[in-house]
């Protein structure tokens, strides 16, 4: 229950998720468009504009983008099984407008993911359509292009795109991202399996009784006891003001029926 005790998220780099493919979808479909924009370009400054996009299209993966993925599911048995352990786990229900306006006070943004072929198509392609009529309008000297503020204004929309980009067979799952761009000096890094992992520390702030919304215990043979511990560490974590020790928490079990022992 770190999460609670240290009042932070971990939002890892992207690209280091457990999907190393994920963030590519939305790269890969803007790469499809712009390739059909650069066959349809008519003059030389069109064409230089495309290929400005496709190439800064490779710096994407210098982004520091940060990712925490949420759902909108706290009980679901796909989730239990792929990020609890063989027995136990925990799952930490938020309340949505608090959580939105710490993303909002620490530069991040909290976006429902989407699964939908036909509406990842349109979101990357009016995406790409913005950049460039940006960068034509107004034109202070015809028939030039500031190459690099668009470019970053490429990145930054993709950056904003590619983490909620999800393949369809996910879709139960009913995902949120909470994710920013962060700089070098702001990541933190953690031992992972095969190589060091960068990530952010998402700050929960001092007053998590408002924040978080429940707690679910996973499976486990003694599931009363796993509920009472629960509420014991947080009571200790989040002493009542009175003398009234009753656990603050909205604590239960899951009611998912699941045996894995």
């Amino acid at each position: 229950m770190s999460i609670i005790e240290n009042k932070e998220l971990w939002a890892t780099k992207i690209q280091y998720l457990n999907d190393e493919n994920e963030y590519k979808l939305a790269l890969n479909l803007a790469n499809e468009y712009l390739n059909e924009l650069k066959n349809l370009a008519q003059t030389e400054l069109e064409n230089q504009q495309v290929d400005e996009l496709i190439t800064n299209l490779g710096y994407v993966n210098d982004t520091n983008i940060c990712v925490c993925s949420l759902s909108e599911h706290g009980d679901l048995l796909s989730q239990w099984r792929g990020y609890s352990s063989c027995l136990g786990g925990y799952s930490i229900g938020f309340e949505y407008n608090e959580l939105a306006r710490l993303a909002e006070n620490q530069g991040f943004q909290l976006v429902k993911c989407v699964y939908d072929p036909t509406e990842q198509v349109r979101l990357v392609r009016e995406a790409i359509d913005s950049v460039i009529n940006e960068a034509n309008e107004p034109e202070i000297m015809p028939g030039t292009w500031d190459f690099f503020e668009t470019g970053k204004s490429f990145r930054n929309k993709l950056a904003s795109i590619s983490p909620i980009i999800k393949d369809h067979s996910f879709a139960e799952e009913a995902e949120w991202r909470l994710f920013s761009t962060r700089s070098f000096d702001e990541l933190s890094f953690r031992a992972g399996r095969s190589m060091l992992t960068p990530f952010y520390r998402f700050s929960l702030g001092s007053n998590t009784k408002k924040l978080i919304g429940e707690i679910i215990v996973g499976h486990t043979p003694h599931a009363e006891l796993a509920v009472r511990s629960t509420e014991a560490f947080l009571t200790k974590q989040h002493p009542p003001e009175n003398d009234d020790y009753t656990c603050q928490f909205d604590v239960r079990p899951s009611a998912i029926p699941f045996r894995n022992w």
